[in-house]
């Protein structure tokens, strides 16, 4: 699952500072089936390893879902599967299962993500404008968290620079460049609210 949380603060200044928010660009109907499409290949393709005979079922969608609401779609229908999921209080899902029931659970997972896979919107690379006001929010939000944390992220990259490797194994991500421990990523939010072209309380 794709997250994208924005907490009081960010939201106040990004409000605040009076900036304007990036414009995605358009989605037509057929490239928001194909996003949705390739997103669910991953999915089937773990249920293949799982299981190399095993049949991929068609899937009647029941909704999109934001990646800013807990996924409880998804562990309500992994319930339903017969596997024990829950929300856990950072938002993230835990979910268990024996290794005998690798396969099952595979399949379960793909149907889950199928039925309740994230808005297309939410799946299509980035724009320059978006990266824009993403860098911006990494070098004046995210960074000085980590430091204020006691970590040190290096060297920061110029906008130009880090556009040039954006989507690439090389793409500048803050958090990376630090042996930082999970706790941190809690505290210090990974992503802009706004980045989509709307704030969270607009949607």
């Amino acid at each position: 699952m794709i997250a994208a949380a924005a907490t009081a603060l960010l939201l106040t200044s990004c409000v605040a500072t009076g900036r304007s928010l990036p414009t995605p660009d358009p989605l037509s109907a057929a490239d928001a089936e194909r996003l949705i499409e390739e997103h669910l290949e991953f999915y089937a393709d773990e249920a293949r390893i799982a299981d190399p005979t095993v049949q991929i079922p068609d899937v009647a969608r029941v909704r999109l879902l934001d990646p800013s609401e807990p996924p409880e779609a998804i562990a309500q229908c992994l319930r339903e599967e017969g596997f024990d999921a829950d929300v856990e209080t950072d938002g993230g899902l835990s979910i268990g299962h024996r290794i005998e029931q690798r396969a099952a659970f595979a399949l379960a997972h793909y149907v889950c993500n199928a039925k309740y896979p994230p808005d297309p919107k939410y799946l299509a690379p980035l724009n320059e404008s978006q990266h824009e006001f993403l860098y911006e929010f990494l070098v004046n939000e995210l960074v000085p968290c980590i430091e204020k944390a006691g970590f040190d992220v290096g060297e920061i990259p110029s906008f130009q620079a880090y556009l040039a490797d954006a989507g690439t194994p090389r793409e500048w991500v803050p958090m990376a460049k630090v042996a930082a421990p999970g706790w941190l990523q809690y505290r210090c939010e990974q992503a802009p609210d706004g980045l989509y072209g709307e704030l969270e309380d607009d949607r």
